[in-house]
């Protein structure tokens, strides 16, 4: 059988691929208020891909989202 890189496996089985739907699927959570569950999204697109704009962005944002609820 084939081996999984050990850095797909620790991504929760995504690739780099998947990066966009990641993307938006954290997006949709963040909208509907789930942002833990986007929060965690952000940080698999960051983990397939540090540095990326937009998952920092988003990250960003649900942490000034957060802040203002507290």
């Amino acid at each position: 059988t084939l081996e999984e890189p050990s850095s797909y496996a620790e991504s929760g089985g995504v690739s780099l691929k998947d990066i966009p739907v990641l993307l938006k699927m954290a997006q949709q959570d963040a909208g509907a208020g789930n942002y833990d569950k986007a929060r965690t999204e952000y940080r698999k697109v960051l983990g397939l891909q540090p540095g990326n704009p937009d998952a920092q962005e988003g990250l960003h944002k649900l942490d000034l989202i957060q802040k203002d609820q507290q």
